[in-house]
């Protein structure tokens, strides 16, 4: 577990900005694995640049405990919001949620980088109305071709691709766009897709992959667009939408089609005034 700090005060006069500082434990560096996790995490990160994902500062290691510098967002994680406001996002303003994680992905994967981690808790929201990916901690390039077990997907079994489950096939960009989708699902329909009481639980869920039309929990979704989220989570990975490029482009569609609304203003609004942030650095 990482120690998180908030850095407000003694900056360096060109930073403008508060920076969050994650500090690993000092066991940490004692594993080989963790190291190279560590060393690929802030590689990755430290070569990405782009309003929809969250901002390198550096890295490195003081005191024999390994930290990383990123900005601070004054908001809250998409679960936590989620969660507080029972689901109730508009209509308006998952669209502008998820055209902001396909712009992230759709940055990413033209870098030939797989994020490996969608979920709502890596889904970061300012009260500015910016939304942003964060944790590329199992993040790495699409040519690395290395397995998932069960056991890495800690805090994103509801949002594995059933493939990853049952054929421990690599991880890829399609297990990127699938779990973005499963998130599509949740916000529409107002409640979890696979998650259950437990972990295998909801594994099994996930491997089995049945997808209910999210119009039976919310007859408010527009027919066309329920029908769109969920041709891409079927379990035949050949029959949905690989192209990010091509994903973004039906949704502005569907922006346009449905009059919704694009001011962030109404996202601002979906925020609780008051948020709790991590302690300041004494």
């Amino acid at each position: 577990m990482s120690e998180i700090w908030l850095v407000k005060e003694g900056l360096p006069d060109a930073c403008d900005k508060d920076l969050l500082v994650c500090k690993r434990p000092h066991s940490f560096l004692d594993t080989a694995k963790y190291r190279a996790q560590f060393k690929r995490e802030c590689s990755i990160h430290s070569s990405l640049n782009h309003p929809n994902i969250v901002g390198y500062i550096e890295d490195g290691i003081w005191q024999g405990q390994a930290y990383l510098v990123l900005e601070y967002l004054d908001g809250l994680s998409l679960r936590k919001l989620l969660d507080r406001t029972g689901w109730s996002l508009s209509l308006d303003c998952v669209l502008m949620v998820m055209t902001d994680i396909f712009t992230a992905l759709d940055y990413l994967h033209k870098a030939n980088l797989i994020h490996c981690d969608i979920n709502p808790s890596n889904i970061l929201l300012s009260k500015s109305g910016d939304v942003k990916l964060a944790d590329f901690g199992m993040a790495r390039k699409d040519d690395e071709h290395q397995s998932i077990t069960t056991n890495d997907a800690v805090n994103n079994a509801a949002y594995l691709d059933a493939e990853i489950i049952c054929e421990k096939s690599p991880l890829d960009k399609p297990a990127d766009l699938f779990a973005a989708f499963v998130i599509f699902w949740e916000m529409l329909a107002k409640r979890r897709l696979f998650k259950a009481r437990d972990r295998a639980e909801t594994l099994e869920n996930a491997a089995r992959c049945k997808v209910i039309n999210p119009e039976q929990f919310n007859p408010a979704i527009p027919v066309k667009l329920a029908d769109f989220v969920c041709r891409n989570l079927g379990r035949q990975r050949r029959k949905r939408l690989q192209n990010t490029a091509e994903i973004l482009s039906i949704l502005r569609k569907f922006t346009v089609e449905l009059n919704l609304k694009t001011d962030r203003k109404q996202l601002v609004r979906q925020l609780p005034a008051s948020s709790s942030s991590p302690p300041e650095i004494p």
